[in-house]
């Protein structure tokens, strides 16, 4: 099994087309949610993906290094992470959200690990790879802290 999935994720072009198929499922999943409060904050969570994506590949070396792109991308981050306390205070599902009902039962905790979030997207300095290096577990880690709370295991 380390064999297999060293051998795929050893190509750039195959991590790659591994997103990309992961992103396509994702979009289908998210296309079936009807609650329009709900959809935003699934479109939100896509774009600082998005963002962060565009940051992490630059960091590994898979897409050139782009100052201005980097700029953008910690722009789109900090600006949607500014929002997750507007964007989900309305106690809002869907049956296709992969939120948790527990954010709204441990509001404060939310409102900290956004706040984290946001303070880790502007505090991530996009000057260069090397930075970036440097920069991105801290944020990385400020996400997966709210998923590992908030978002349904396995998502």
């Amino acid at each position: 099994m380390n064999s297999i999935v060293r051998k795929f994720t050893s190509n750039p072009f195959q991590i790659s087309m591994i997103c990309l198929a992961l992103g396509a499922s994702f979009a289908l999943a998210h296309s079936e949610i009807e609650n329009p409060t709900v959809l935003k904050r699934v479109h939100a969570m896509e774009d600082m993906e998005e963002a962060r994506l565009t940051l992490s590949e630059m960091a590994q070396g898979l897409r050139g290094f782009d100052a201005l792109s980097a700029e953008r991308a910690r722009a789109r981050l900090i600006q949607q992470s500014a929002d997750l306390p507007k964007l989900f205070k309305s106690p809002q599902m869907d049956p296709k959200t992969t939120a948790l009902q527990v954010i709204w039962g441990n509001w404060r905790d939310f409102k900290v690990k956004s706040n984290k979030m946001k303070k880790a997207s502007k505090g991530l300095n996009v000057s260069s790879v090397a930075s970036l290096r440097t920069g991105l577990p801290a944020l990385e880690n400020a996400c997966q802290a709210c998923h590992r709370a908030y978002r349904q295991a396995g998502q």
